[in-house]
């Protein structure tokens, strides 16, 4: 009889548009978001940067939730400035010779959910990785930056729509 009462329920959650296994939560109103166009606050990075990172927050968005993606009155914006893109050294020998580099990169975001006045944050994502000071940064750029890059755009995704 309990079974029963259980199957009830957890039908009941999965039909009201409001829930997922997936911990995502988004109103059945909202159906479109734009991702305007990142900026960069530090001379130490590209353009390219901010494009792959648009990019992978466009397709995460896409491919985790049903909404579509459209700059014409969207029901959710997302606006990005990356503010920190550095590399600095973090573990010197006892020769005081760096043996351990730390590549950072931090976004700033602004989310804003037009059909809900009161859902809007802004908030700073940092995240690092580490790599041995022996190799060339250049050689790793791009992986670094991947990875990053990666981890931030999952950051802004679990803010704004698991509310973590």
């Amino acid at each position: 009889m309990k079974l029963k009462y259980i199957l009830f329920a957890v039908v009941a959650l999965l039909n009201c548009g409001c829930y997922s296994f997936k911990g995502i939560s988004i109103s059945p109103d909202t159906k479109t978001f734009a991702i305007n166009p990142f900026l960069l606050g530090t001379s130490n990075t590209d353009q390219t940067t901010a494009l792959k990172m648009q990019e992978n927050l466009k397709l995460k968005i896409l491919q985790t939730t049903r909404l579509s993606y459209g700059n014409q009155n969207p029901d959710i914006d997302f606006t990005g400035n990356i503010t920190n893109f550095q590399q600095i050294s973090v573990a010197p020998d006892q020769n005081n010779q760096i043996r351990l580099m730390r590549f950072e990169m931090t976004v700033s975001v602004q989310f804003k959910n037009n059909k809900n006045e009161k859902d809007v944050w802004e908030q700073q994502f940092t995240r690092f990785v580490n790599f041995d000071a022996t190799q060339n940064f250049e050689n790793l750029k791009d992986g670094l930056i991947k990875t990053v890059s990666d981890q931030i755009v999952d950051d802004i995704f679990n803010k704004a729509f698991a509310n973590w």
